[in-house]
């Protein structure tokens, strides 16, 4: 099938395509041209790194020595006021206690005691020591501020020097950046194509699968069509010979229903009920009296005639159709329901007549009666005779 045969090289079609996709995208993502760069990026990112570090180092040994060149300023300045305060603060004479605030009375004490503490002074002051001090200390604070300015012209070429590799670093970024990105384009435009070749093919690939589905459903529904048009076909038949056979079954039914009434017309039984003819049940076959059903009938004589009447009506049938049937109507106590009086002996001796009459027209019939009053006419008949004395089965002699 042709589509089945595209169908196929759709597919290994597909099978390429993917795989040069995924050949493309485990080629690495870095240039051979782009090695040389990297390397010196890395370079120029350690040196950064190693400049910004002395730089730090710089910056912490000023603060020390900013640090240092205050504590030396605040020593001098202590010294300075305390050489000062021994000429100033000699002449002095308190007249307020600087600590608790009341008045200070010098005439209270002698000349060798403290007229603010009330003690005799104990440390002997010499003003050359502090000035010799002083002097250490200016030399401190002129080699710190030295150092200081040295550190200062350290610091301002070690960040020109780190401005400068920043600027190397990044005009090396920009020129990896524009061959990672010349590269990178050029695979894309690649694996683009491939994406649009696959999407193409996998449109391709699933339209020809629908193609196939709706073929299948197609073929599948035409296999369907054919057997239920062979079905069509089978249950017509059959209907057709159900049609026959329902009528049939009705001609025969209504031939039945015609024979029915001939008979008991013949035997003049009394008419009562809704209809005008006798009927029969074309559900159960059995006989419905001007309407009445036979289980409704409540006289048994009636129900004798009716009963024969129906029995005998069915093998007349039979023979006027040709209906399989065997040939034997076995009758008992046909004279046990029907009285004495009235219409009734009329309607016995009307009931041999037709027996005898049947069996005359049709001797393939055998019609047996098994009664205790046989009326004269039906004499000849009479084939056994049983009573008390003579029974059908007899008991051998002892």
């Amino acid at each position: 099938m042709r589509i089945e045969r595209e169908l196929g090289d759709l597919s290994d079609q597909l099978a390429q395509t993917e795989a040069a996709a995924v050949e493309l995208a485990s080629v690495p993502h870095e240039v051979v041209d782009t090695a040389q760069l990297q390397a010196e990026i890395l370079t120029a990112e350690r040196e950064s790194g190693q400049v910004q570090a002395a730089i730090d180092a710089e910056q912490q040994s000023l603060r020390n020595l900013r640090d240092l060149v205050n504590q030396l300023e605040a020593q001098s300045g202590k010294l300075t006021r305390s050489i000062v305060s021994d000429k100033h603060l000699t002449d002095l004479e308190f007249m307020v206690c600087p600590r608790c605030g009341s008045d200070v009375d010098s005439r209270k004490s002698s000349n060798d005691i403290c007229c603010l503490c009330l003690q005799e002074p104990s440390l002997e002051f010499s003003r050359e020591i502090l000035i010799g001090e002083q002097g250490a200390v200016e030399q401190q604070l002129k080699e710190a501020q030295d150092l200081i300015a040295e550190r200062e012209k350290r610091l301002a070429g070690l960040c020109g020097q780190l401005e400068n590799s920043r600027q190397r670093l990044a005009t090396k970024r920009l020129e990896l950046d524009f061959h990672t990105k010349s590269y990178i384009s050029e695979k894309a435009n690649a694996i683009a194509s491939t994406a649009a070749r696959r999407a193409r093919l996998t449109t391709r690939s699933e339209q020809l699968c629908e193609y196939l589905d709706v073929l299948s459903r197609i073929d599948d529904s035409q296999k369907l069509a054919a057997r239920l048009t062979t079905d069509k076909e089978t249950l017509e038949q059959e209907l057709v010979a159900a049609t026959e056979e329902s009528r049939g079954s009705q001609r025969k039914v209504r031939h039945l229903t015609n024979r029915f009434n001939e008979i008991l017309e013949q035997l003049k039984p009394p008419r009562f009920g809704e209809q005008e003819r006798s009927d029969i049940n074309s559900n159960t076959y059995l006989p419905v009296y001007y309407g009445r059903p036979f289980n409704e009938v409540s006289s048994p004589g009636l129900a004798t005639l009716i009963n024969l009447s129906h029995a005998l009506a069915h093998h007349l049938t039979s023979m006027d159709l040709g209906l399989r049937l065997p040939q034997i109507l076995i009758v008992d106590g046909l004279s046990e329901h029907l009285g004495q009086e009235g219409l009734d002996p009329e309607r016995l001796l009307a009931t041999y007549n037709l027996l005898i009459e049947t069996s005359r027209k049709h001797p393939e019939l055998q019609i047996i009666v098994v009664d205790n009053e046989i009326p004269e006419n039906a004499r000849p008949f009479v084939r056994l005779e049983l009573s008390e004395d003579d029974r059908l089965v007899r008991i051998p002699d002892r």
